[in-house]
């Protein structure tokens, strides 16, 4: 909802939300407190959803720690997939990918899914 479209001014102006779409897509903007479990119910057809934020959460995942904004992890390791950064950091058991390799990240997430989706047949 950025300033000055009619979305923007439509929250601005105390909207409780708004949607805007096309005969494809859509997109839907609303205040109000939100949870990964409501997120991810949004997606029932997907195989694999990302999510940012939520470190303190149970949920796998990927943390990514660069340098410029921090020194460390903050998740709990047993959360851990890897850790993906830019700084020489690593933790006991966790692989550690380099931040400016995406195609590292994507493999560990295509072997996650493989893996998972073999677990549950």
């Amino acid at each position: 909802d950025p300033p000055g479209t009619d979305t923007g001014r439509f929250m601005a102006a105390g909207a409780a939300g708004t949607a805007i779409f096309d005969g494809e897509k859509f997109k839907v903007v609303k205040k109000q407190p939100v949870t990964e479990a409501f997120l991810i119910a949004q997606f029932p057809e997907a195989d694999l959803i990302l999510l940012e934020g939520f470190k303190y959460t149970p949920w796998p995942k990927l943390e990514v720690v660069r340098g410029e904004i921090s020194q460390a992890s903050v998740s709990d390791p047993a959360t851990l997939l890897a850790l993906v950064t830019d700084l020489e950091l690593s933790l006991p058991g966790i692989p550690t990918l380099p931040l400016r390799e995406p195609k590292a990240a994507a493999n560990l997430l295509l072997d996650y899914t493989q893996k998972e989706r073999t677990r549950h047949a």
